[in-house]
């Protein structure tokens, strides 16, 4: 059996055990039994298609032991823009630079490394655990504050797809926010740089 076959064959399995009701299947991403898997451009690809169907935490860690940066952790909020109550069990995808602002090597479309997808709770909220990402310069050649693009999916709610900054950037802070994205408010602890933002879906009705 060659390399591909066994590519092909392990994404056959993680299916079939998230079928099965494996659960955390966000885990995989900080396996070091996955790695090959997840490096390999076509089929990080069909990874981020299985995670996604079966997304169910509210909490994962979408990078590896030794991925260099600062850790910190972001919980967000999700909440209807009208009422500002809590939406429960909206899909969250999350997808970042790594910290030196790069968010692939592969010259391929669009194939973000770090990366991942959870299910908010009953109190609308959802954390990640990651590191802080690096900023890097924009089309027109002028830096852009460092970021997390998101994406939020629930029925009868409006898909939001957008990104959120964070308060203490020094590009942000400089510049204010001229894309006017979500803001993540950082709250510090004794082990490690903690942030919180507010996320507003639309209803479609």
């Amino acid at each position: 059996m060659n390399s591909e076959e066994n590519y092909d064959s392990a994404l056959v399995l993680l299916n079939q055990a998230f079928v099965k009701g494996l659960q955390n299947p966000m885990r995989i991403v900080s396996d070091s039994r996955f790695y090959n898997l997840i490096d390999n451009p076509k089929h990080r690809q069909e990874v981020r298609v299985i995670l996604k169907k079966f997304a169910s935490d509210n909490f994962t860690t979408i990078v590896r032991e030794d991925e260099p940066g600062i850790r910190i952790s972001v919980t967000g909020k999700v909440l209807n823009e009208n009422t500002k109550r809590p939406i429960e069990n909206v899909i969250v995808k999350i997808v970042q630079a790594d910290s030196s602002g790069i968010y692939f090597s592969e010259n391929t479309t669009f194939n973000p490394r770090l990366f991942g997808y959870l299910k908010t709770d009953r109190n609308g909220q959802f954390t990640i655990h990651t590191i802080r990402p690096g900023s890097y310069l924009d089309d027109n050649g002028s830096p852009v504050p460092s970021h997390i693009h998101f994406t939020l999916e629930k029925s009868e709610f409006r898909t939001y797809a957008s990104e959120f900054t964070f308060d203490d950037d020094l590009i942000f802070r400089a510049n204010g926010n001229v894309d006017l994205v979500p803001v993540a408010i950082k709250k510090e602890n004794a082990n490690q740089t903690n942030y919180e933002v507010e996320l507003n879906m639309q209803s479609d009705q």
